[in-house]
Order: structure tokens, then C-alpha cells, then sequence
């Protein structure tokens, strides 16, 4: 391993490190066990020798960097039924689009698979797709 590698192998470790605090603060068990799981990752990895895998294994530990930033939130109970919610900088917020009571839904999925006269989840999902294909202008 070269040592450029090397270095961005450590970097990524210790980045890892660094954003399971940021997002699991004052929750113990899960750093510990996020902890317990990081070093399990990179010693499965240590020693591999072929520079490709070693790069998909550094861009792995990079989403997951990623993942764990925007999508982790905790929520502490401060009452009946009430949370607090801890959102960070890097939380990433869904838009929020108020309904459009002109919009066009799909029909009501059958809840059994192939019952008469009603389509399945994949004919309905075909049947958006292609709805969408239709809409796009040509390019």
C-alpha cells in the first residue's frame, strides 16, 4: 500500500471516528457500538493488497461517513409523548411541497397479489414509469 493510500485509509478512519461522536452525542451505547463496528470494518480490510478494492473500501467508509451525517437524528422523550429532536448542520431536510389537489394519483393498489380486475404493485409502478417517459420532451 502506498503511502498516500495509506494516509487517506487513516483519514477516513479517523473521520469516521470523529462523526460517530458528532451524531451519536451522549447516546453510549450506540458509540460504543458504532465504535465496536468502524474498527471491525477496517480490520477486515487491513490486509488487502489489491489498489482497487482498497478504493472501494475507502469510498464505502466515505458514504457511510456521509449517510451517518445527513439521515442520523436523535430524539430524547421530554414528556408524554413528546420528543426533542437533535438536528444538526449536515441533517439533510427533505422539501416540502404542499399538495396538489389537481395532481394525478395512481389507482388503489389490490391488496392481494393478482386478484381480478386490479393491478399489482409492478403493473402500477410500469405503468408510472412510463407515464413519465411520456411527459419528458424529447432532447
Amino acid at each position: 500500500m502506498s503511502v498516500a493510500t495509506r494516509y487517506r485509509v487513516l483519514t477516513c478512519f479517523r473521520k469516521l471516528h470523529k462523526t460517530k461522536y458528532a451524531v451519536f452525542q451522549d447516546d453510549d451505547f450506540a458509540i460504543k457500538e458504532t465504535r465496536k463496528r468502524i474498527n471491525e470494518e477496517f480490520k477486515k480490510g487491513k490486509n488487502e493488497t489489491d489498489p482497487e478494492k482498497i478504493e472501494e473500501l475507502i469510498k464505502v467508509a466515505e458514504d457511510v461517513d456521509l449517510l451517518l451525517r445527513k439521515t442520523v437524528i436523535q430524539a430524547r422523550l421530554v414528556g408524554e409523548d413528546r420528543y426533542r429532536l437533535r438536528i444538526t448542520k449536515d441533517t439533510h431536510l427533505e422539501d416540502n411541497y404542499p399538495f396538489d389537489p389537481n395532481a394525478v394519483l395512481p389507482e388503489p393498489l389490490s391488496k392481494r397479489r393478482g386478484k381480478k380486475g386490479q393491478k399489482t404493485c409492478a403493473e402500477v409502478q410500469q405503468e408510472l414509469d412510463q407515464q413519465e417517459l411520456d411527459q419528458k420532451p424529447p432532447s
